[in-house]
């Protein structure tokens, strides 16, 4: 589904018929109400989607700051398939020792809903849920990191608010996954969903999101935030997160379950120091006159 798998973006074609209203209200939205919104509801946004299905690929994802690295990542899949993803997820939370919800950081430190659980009864657990995700091309991990010392090189040249390695990294994760003329751009899909984990970072990032970064690219759809504990998705980008961290902050212990996501998992896009000064320079990110608007079209990756 990334560049580089383009020879599946041919493959059959599978989708949800749109409601007939054009435009629905972003807000408000809460609770039961908002997931079943999300997972029903496909907007038309342009003519040329008019009279067709519309594939929607969502994209769950979590994010951390580790000791070296930020990191913004998840799994991607078409929207239609999430259901069954996350009934799997819940599946493997509820077998016998079952647990209320997965954190990874609970997980390894033994705490929350693994507290008094052994290592080896741990990661038991861990891997059952590994191994619930899907072996499928149109499964796939996405997102990015960046070194922390790469990374305060450059936040001072960049509008206040992405100087915040969260809004930074989320947007960036955006913005290379819709680009058309970016090397990590997901193709295949008419529109691409994004859900992050709720937190007061989350809601900002999301008006952010229809504010500055939807407009200037017209395959993104819509950007919601949900409570993890009850987003099975959610948990599972959490996983796909501590892969990453594992990758770039090597501690010589492998996480459990990490071979069972072999063939799926990927290592997202390194913000390197020259994407970074590429970066830096798009509209969205570079610093401008008080009251000036975002007026550039579509940024071109490198």
């Amino acid at each position: 589904m990334i560049a580089h798998r383009k020879k599946h973006a041919a493959a059959g074609r599978v989708g949800v018929r749109p409601r007939p209203e054009s435009r629905m209200p972003h807000l408000p939205l809460n609770g039961q109400e908002e997931i079943r919104w999300f997972s029903l509801r496909r907007l038309f946004t342009g003519d040329h989607l008019k009279g067709r299905l519309v594939i929607t690929l969502r994209v769950y994802l979590d994010e951390s700051e580790g000791d070296t690295a930020f990191v913004a990542s998840g799994w991607a899949c078409r929207a239609e398939r999430w259901d069954d993803i996350s009934a799997a997820w819940q599946k493997a939370l509820d077998s016998d020792p079952a647990i209320p919800y997965f954190k990874l950081h609970d997980a390894m430190a033994l705490e929350g809903p693994f507290a008094g659980w052994s290592e080896k009864k741990r990661d038991a657990k861990v891997i059952r849920l590994a191994q619930s995700l899907p072996h499928e091309d149109r499964f796939f991990g996405t997102g990015c990191h960046v070194a922390r010392s790469d990374f305060a090189a450059i936040k001072n040249r960049m509008r206040q608010i992405y100087a915040s390695p969260y809004y930074f990294c989320v947007a960036t994760a955006m913005i290379y996954a819709a680009d058309p003329n970016s090397t990590a751009q997901i193709v295949g899909v008419d529109k691409i969903d994004f859900v992050l984990d709720r937190s007061n970072a989350a809601m900002r990032m999301c008006r952010l999101f229809y504010a500055e970064i939807k407009p200037l690219f017209p395959r993104l759809g819509e950007c919601i935030h949900l409570d993890d504990k009850e987003t099975p998705a959610l948990q599972a980008a959490d996983l796909n997160v501590g892969l990453v961290r594992q990758q770039y902050e090597p501690n010589g212990r492998t996480l459990p379950g990490a071979y069972a996501l072999n063939g799926i998992f990927s290592g997202p896009l390194e913000l390197n120091p020259k994407v970074l000064e590429h970066i830096i320079t798009l509209p969205l990110f570079k610093r401008f006159p008080q009251n000036r608007a975002i007026t550039a079209s579509s940024p071109t990756a490198p």
